[in-house]
């Protein structure tokens, strides 16, 4: 995957946010982390997410408590599909466990019965 990289004032322009506030939420860890002053597109999108959330009222400690909780509710989602699909697996498993236990038993029982 090729990824965009974005200088500090690059950045500022496309979110459309000053270069302080920008480097205040670095600073504060709401985006990054920040490496040679260059940021990803993912947190370039970060930061237009901060822009609206500024544009609904909310300041910066406002937005920095609802970007960080939208990641962690992010994580709990991967981390619940990741558990569905093991737990599918498992089902699917011990399923067919099951069956094969049915049918031992089935075929125990029927011998038992001609040898009686």
């Amino acid at each position: 995957m090729n990824r965009r990289w974005y200088s500090l004032d690059e950045a500022a322009r496309v979110a459309n946010l000053p270069v302080r506030l920008v480097l205040a939420l670095i600073e504060e860890t709401v985006i990054g982390p920040v490496y040679e002053n260059r940021l990803t597109d993912e947190q370039v999108r970060e930061l237009r997410r901060a822009r609206r959330l500024f544009s609904l009222g909310l300041n910066r400690a406002g937005v920095a408590v609802v970007l960080r909780l939208r990641r962690r509710v992010l994580a709990l989602q991967r981390e619940v599909e990741m558990l569905r699909a093991e737990m599918a697996s498992l089902e699917a498993y011990y399923e067919a466990r099951q069956q094969e236990l049915y049918r031992r038993l089935g075929e125990s029982i029927l011998f038992r019965d001609e040898e009686e």
